[in-house]
């Protein structure tokens, strides 16, 4: 399986457009099954198209310049820049089932950007149930601790099934936040 997790940093570099148009096209050329994706932004003044996706989503635009069917789930619970959703997302070439997001921080404020969630989604992959989680961690910062997120974070995971956890984990290979991650029964796929 051919994934990709990428942070698409909002709306924040120049010649947005062209930047998703080349991502769309590193999916179709490289075939990729599954993304992950953080920093999903869009305007929250701009009209909903389907679900909770507003026309201007960027992760929704990296699926519409594809030209085969993906299928995409997104989330938000946090402003960005004060004039953006901010959310995560997973586009996939299989279908989505049980979608579903939740808290790990402490912070469950949609105007406070240390607000973090988590969405998940499973697909059938080769006659198995593979669950799929998007992240994109925080740091220690007032009642915001890392390690709480992650323990929030194992705590949701059904170590039942197989499952793919990708996005921004906001901390270095090898640090003592890294580690962290490992000691909860998770392996990293990251080589040095």
């Amino acid at each position: 399986m051919k994934l990709l997790t990428l942070n698409l940093h909002l709306w924040a570099e120049d010649d947005q457009i062209n930047k998703l148009k080349k991502i769309a096209n590193f999916i179709k050329e490289n075939d990729v099954d599954v993304c992950f994706f953080q920093e999903v932004a869009q305007l929250e003044s701009n009209e909903i198209i389907i679900d909770n996706i507003r026309k201007d989503n960027n992760a929704y635009l990296i699926k519409e310049y594809l030209d085969k069917d993906y299928y995409l789930y997104f989330e938000y619970k946090k402003n960005g820049r004060e004039v953006y959703n901010e959310g995560l997302a997973i586009l996939s070439k299989y279908p989505l089932i049980n979608k579903e997001w939740f808290y790990v921080s402490k912070i469950r404020d949609h105007k406070n950007w240390h607000t973090r969630i988590i969405v998940k989604a499973s697909i059938k992959y080769n006659n198995e149930i593979i669950d799929l989680y998007s992240t994109h961690m925080g740091w220690d910062e007032g009642i915001e601790r890392y390690f709480d997120q992650v323990d929030e974070y194992v705590k949701n995971i059904n170590f039942q099934n197989k499952f793919i956890l990708a996005g921004d984990f906001n901390c270095v290979y090898e640090s003592e936040q890294y580690d962290y991650l490992l000691n909860n029964k998770l392996i990293s796929l990251v080589e040095k």
